[in-house]
This record gives structure tokens, sequence and C-alpha cells, in this order.
């Protein structure tokens, strides 16, 4: 059972942009550099990348509840922050929910542990988490420095969890079938099944309710090829409708954005009113963060930072600048409220959180273990 919420809990810090690489220790340091050296424009020139010169993006705001319900790396309340810190040391260390008031006395939320984040309201954010010792998994509200639950399960699992403005929805893990799809009420209440495929070679990985239907990504395993597919299921009529292979994303401006894992090098957008699919970016390298910023899509891809417009491409922040060692990179970006927040990291146990501007200028170090 472990294993298996090890590999659940993988497969949405890869959706999400957060997994670790095993590596060394390191340690981690940043300096307030404002420029892209010469040494990063010689990068920059040996990169080469290219651009739909028919796609136009005209983006709009990011869907609220695409945004709510990713796992992001910091939160904000009306009472203070959270962000993930490392405890345990190097042999045995986790990640937790660190709860930060700017009294420059953060407090460690130890019971934590094994979590993954969701939905903020301001008031509280809402989390999953495994505990090993008793087997219980379980998804909870954390307010300030307190964590309360709203739902907990013996022996199965909660996955792929999703917020609206009504609902949770989430599948379970039953007799090694992860094909239900499920919502209760944000008190844990009145839980009923929204979609049974009753099928226990199809497994779920991720899904996002949008327009009234549930969007999600599954693999069919009696195929053999493991291809990630997209179907839509009507919520009104009924209707289940496989769509295409793909994966699911962010959704802003009526389409959903994604990275596929069978071409990471590129990012791509599958309109979700005529259900057809177009690349936006396509690069030489692994395309491994975006989010949305105004009219440009921030994505990092190497050691560079680029914000990617109608009318540019242009790198803004490298890494290079302010770590020497190249295994350091972009892992996250999270754009809210006309601030960027980027997670770098290198090995398993080495990231540091920081605010940036639109012009790669560092505002704040928030974190870094």
């Amino acid at each position: 059972m472990k294993i298996i919420f090890i590999f659940q809990i993988a497969l949405v810090m890869i959706f999400s942009g957060c997994s670790f690489n095993k590596s060394d220790n390191k340690e981690c340091s940043i300096e307030n550099k404002t420029e892209i050296t010469s040494q990063t424009i010689e990068a920059i020139e040996k990169t080469t990348l290219s651009k739909d010169t028919k796609t136009k993006l005209d983006l709009g705001k990011v869907d609220e509840w695409s945004f709510n319900s990713r796992s992001k790396f910091i939160y904000f309340t009306d009472y203070g922050r959270y962000y993930p810190v490392e405890i345990g040391g190097r042999n045995s260390a986790n990640y937790v929910l660190c709860f930060d008031e700017g009294n420059d006395n953060p407090k460690i939320l130890t019971e934590t542990e094994n979590y993954v984040s969701y939905y903020c309201d301001q008031k509280a954010i809402y989390i999953s988490k495994y505990n090993f010792d008793n087997h219980v998994f379980g998804i909870y509200k954390v307010q300030r420095d307190k964590v309360t639950a709203l739902k907990e399960i013996t022996g199965n699992m909660m996955y792929n969890i999703y917020f609206d403005d009504s609902y949770i929805y989430y599948t379970q893990l039953i007799k090694g079938n992860n094909s239900i799809i499920y919502r209760m009420d944000y008190e844990g209440n009145n839980c009923e099944i929204v979609l049974d495929i009753s099928d226990d070679n199809i497994d779920i990985f991720a899904m996002m309710v949008y327009n009234n239907k549930i969007w999600y990504e599954y693999v069919n395993r009696s195929s053999g090829d493991y291809t990630n597919n997209i179907s839509c299921f009507d919520l009104t009529t009924g209707e289940n409708t496989k769509l295409k292979n793909g994966e699911i994303g962010l959704i802003n401006n009526g389409f959903m954005y994604y990275t596929s894992c069978e071409e990471p090098n590129k990012l791509i957008r599958f309109n979700l009113s005529k259900y057809e699919d177009e690349v936006v970016i396509n690069n030489d390298k692994i395309l491994s963060a975006f989010d949305f910023y105004g009219d440009h899509i921030l994505y990092s891809s190497g050691d560079l930072l680029y914000k990617y417009s109608d009318n540019e491409n242009t790198p803004i922040f490298s890494i290079q600048d302010y770590f020497e060692d190249e295994s350091y990179r972009i892992r996250e970006i999270q754009c809210q409220d006309n601030r960027i927040f980027i997670k770098i990291g290198s090995g398993a146990f080495c990231q540091c959180i920081i605010e940036i501007d639109i012009d790669g200028n560092v505002i704040e170090l928030i974190h870094e273990d």
C-alpha cells in the first residue's frame, strides 16, 4: 500500500512540476542579482526555439478552479502564508508545511508530513495526506497552525482531488479500481458517486470540472501502450465522451494548456469547445514548468525562465546567475495577483522559493533548504 501511495503522490508532483531528482547533497544559496550575464546569452544563442506564427494566444484570465485545485508551493491567506520546508535531515528528510505570519518565527507543521496541497480560500488551505502508522488517508483543512480532518478513510485512498464552488471531487482506490469519481461537500458530508466506469483496467490520473463537465485523464491498461487519454463526462446529460490522447493542464480562456510526457519539449493547448489541439511552444529542450502572467506565458526550460507572447520569446532569468552548480532547475512557476514566484531545486533536499518581477529581478528570497 505504501508503494502505491508514493507512486500516486509522484504523479501529482509530476503534474504540478514539483518532482525531485535524487542527487548528492548540495548547499543552496542565492544572491540578489538583477541581470543576465554574457554566459547566459551564450547559452541562449545555443538554444533553438521555434514558434508557430499562426497560433495567436488570445490569453485571458486563468479559470478560477483550475488555478485553485492545482497543487502549489506557496499559499497566501488573510493571516499569513504557507510553503514547504524540509525536516528530518538528509537521511530521512521529508517536506511539511510551514506557516509564516511574517514575524521571523515560522511554525513548522509536522503533522502535515506526506501532504499534497490543493485549494486555498484566503481563510484556509486544503490538503490530503496519508498516515503510514495507522493507514489512514484523509482530506484536511489547515487554518493557522491547526489541522482539521474533513474526511478520513482507513485502508483505501483518495486521489485526483479537485475543488469547485460546491463540491470536492476525488477518485478512490477500492480493490485496485481507480475508475470511480466521487464528490462531497466542504464539510466532508453527502458523499456520492458521480461517475462509475467499473473497469479495473482504467486508471484515472487527473481531472478537473469546467463548464459543468468533468474532464479526466486516464490510462487504459488493457490496451498495452499506456497512452494518456482525455475524456469528458457531462454532469447534466450523463454523456461520457472519449476525446483524444492528452493530459490535464491549466485552463485559460477556453483552452486547456498542458505539457505531454510523450513530447516534453512542447506546450500544447486543447480547445475545450472544438475538441482540437495545437502546439503553442516547441522547444529543443524539455519544458519543465509554465504559468500565465497577463498576456504572457512564463515557462522554464533547462536553466532559463522565458516570457512568451505573440510577439516575443525572451529569457528573463537564468539560474546560472545565482548557482554555479549546473544541476539546479526551475521546477515550478506560480503567478497570482500580479506576482511571480519560482521554485528552484537540485536533488531531493535542496530547494529555494523566490519572488521575481516580470524582468527577472529578484524581489524576495522567501525560503531555502
